[in-house]
């Protein structure tokens, strides 16, 4: 048998068993990706130690290349020298049209801010219970605590207070106050919440003031 026949039945074995055939992994052949294929990567993650750049065509190890997070492989398609080069050859080119159309994007971004912000306002209002809940479990890691409370529970239970202070009985500018601060130890679970108005939240500061009793009594008197 000539060489090339056996060297090319070789090659299709390889290839059909390769784990690169695999879907959603890279193709044996494509340049323009990482040639360390040894393994499928995930998303965006990079995998192997060199890459080839389309524009040199050099083959190069991945740190030349700049990261790019929406890349499969994790990395731009031009390496860093070629990138530079087409950026200083084309610098006053797009210094010259952003020049000459900055009235055109002015009154783009102004129409754009103006029509988004009614949406982006409604957004933070529905859910703005979401949003403070991610701001404390934020928080709370910072120390040490790893809870996190259900949003649909909390609301269910502003609903059976009547979403009113538990303090001053307002209805205007609630807060959710941790009875127990996280900077002293406190939890960020169901049990070490109650619902404050934001001048109330802040008169308490750091003390442990459980205003819940206080409502209970009001229920049951």
């Amino acid at each position: 048998m000539p060489f090339s026949l056996w060297y090319l039945l070789v090659a299709m074995l390889l290839t059909s068993i390769h784990p690169s055939n695999r879907i959603g992994a890279n193709r044996v052949g494509d340049s323009s990706r990482v040639t360390d294929m040894a393994t499928v990567r995930p998303f965006g993650v990079i995998m192997g130690t060199t890459k080839r750049c389309p524009t040199c065509g050099e083959t190069k190890p991945v740190s030349k290349f700049c990261r790019h997070r929406s890349r499969k492989d994790g990395l731009r398609g031009q390496c860093r020298a070629c990138s530079t080069a087409y950026y200083h050859a084309n610098h006053s080119r797009y210094a010259t049209y952003r020049h000459a159309h900055r009235k055109e994007k002015a009154v783009y971004d102004e129409d754009y801010q103006r029509v988004h912000c009614e949406k982006r306002l409604a957004y933070r209002v529905a859910h703005r219970t979401e949003r403070t809940a991610n701001r404390h479990i934020a928080r709370a890691r910072t120390y040490g605590d790893h809870h996190r409370y259900d949003t649909e529970a909390w609301k269910a239970q502003r609903a059976a207070w009547g979403n009113r202070c538990l303090c001053c009985d307002t209805t205007a500018d609630l807060t959710t106050d941790h009875i127990v601060p996280l900077s002293l130890g406190g939890t960020n679970t169901l049990d070490n919440l109650q619902l404050l108005c934001r001048a109330c939240n802040t008169r308490k500061g750091q003390k442990t003031t459980d205003y819940r009793p206080r409502r209970k009594c009001d229920a049951t008197s």
